[in-house]
């Protein structure tokens, strides 16, 4: 990914580097990054400290299924009864992350997880981890989710489920990282999670 707030990811893991904390990026794989489904910028990979392990599972989109509904015509049927599996293109990624995950917590013994939404199957994988290890966990969201005007929902139904997946995730995170006051005061208006659980970090500090 690209952009100010992968910007702000990238600074956190040479932070933490820094520190001498050792880290591993659990990610789609290359070839779901040279489709293009999300934009990217794979020069990032070279700021990466020196160390830093990078683990692949690949994101199991239906893409070709997506591809041959829509030229039958019949796409949104299948959205709007299959939306689990069509809610963002990643939406499968966390059931195929989740074994790989735990395994990756028990054998390197990490003690916490950091997780940088868009895309929002982050979110969820961060949620999975956190309810079934041991870990903590930091969810950092670049954009709103529900809130965003960039996102479409089938109907209203569908909508609202994504918004009590939402309440649900942000609630399990030990700490809810946004990007700017104005997302901090929509999400203290809605009551999200509880005030402590939550702080700014702005794109391009320090």
């Amino acid at each position: 990914m690209g952009g100010p707030g992968i910007n702000r990811s990238l600074q956190f893991t040479r932070y933490l580097h820094s520190m001498g904390y050792e880290i591993h990026i659990l990610t789609v794989t290359l070839k779901d990054i040279e489709e293009g489904v999300y934009p990217s910028d794979p020069t990032l990979l070279n700021d990466l400290p020196e160390g830093v392990k990078i683990h692949r599972v690949p994101s199991r989109r239906p893409e070709r299924f997506r591809k041959a509904m829509i030229r039958v015509k019949l796409f949104r049927i299948f959205w709007y009864l299959l939306y689990p599996l069509f809610w963002e293109p990643a939406a499968r990624w966390p059931g195929a992350c989740l074994p790989v995950a735990k395994k990756l917590i028990k054998e390197e013994k990490i003690p916490l997880i950091y997780t940088s939404s868009g895309p929002f199957a982050a979110a969820r994988l961060g949620y999975l981890l956190r309810k079934s290890t041991p870990v903590k966990w930091v969810c950092d969201l670049r954009d709103p989710f529900t809130d965003a005007y960039f996102f479409s929902w089938p109907s209203k139904l569908h909508w609202y489920w994504c918004r009590r997946q939402e309440r649900k995730w942000y609630n399990r995170a030990d700490k809810l990282v946004v990007c700017t006051p104005a997302m901090e005061r929509l999400y203290r208006k809605r009551n999200l999670v509880p005030d402590d659980h939550m702080t700014v970090i702005t794109n391009g500090y320090g």
